[in-house]
C-alpha cells in the first residue's frame, strides 16, 4: 500500500495503482475515502491538466451545494489548488 501526501505525487508517479489505497494527502475518514480515493482515480484519467483542475472544481460545487462544509470539500480544493499552482 502506498500513501502519497499530494494528488499531483500520485499523479506523477508511473508505477501508481490505477485507485490509491487511501486518499492523497492521507484519510478523509470512513466512507469518505472511498469517494476521494475514487475521485482521484477519476482525475487520474483525465487526459490533460486542464480537465483535471475542471473536475475537481465542477465536484467541490457539486459536493459543497449539497452538503455545506463538508471536509471534502476541502480535500478537493487542496487538490484543485495543487494542480492549478495557486
Amino acid at each position: 500500500m502506498t500513501a502519497y501526501s499530494t494528488l499531483r505525487e500520485f499523479l506523477d508517479d508511473p508505477a501508481a495503482p490505477i485507485r490509491p489505497d487511501i486518499p492523497p494527502g492521507g484519510s478523509c475518514g470512513g466512507k469518505d475515502d472511498s469517494h476521494m480515493t475514487y475521485l482521484a482515480m477519476i482525475v487520474r484519467r483525465q487526459k490533460n491538466r486542464a480537465a483535471q483542475i475542471d473536475i475537481l472544481h465542477r465536484q467541490a460545487v457539486l459536493l459543497e451545494s449539497f452538503a455545506p462544509g463538508d471536509p471534502c470539500v476541502g480535500r478537493m480544493l487542496d487538490w484543485h489548488s495543487q494542480l492549478a499552482g495557486i
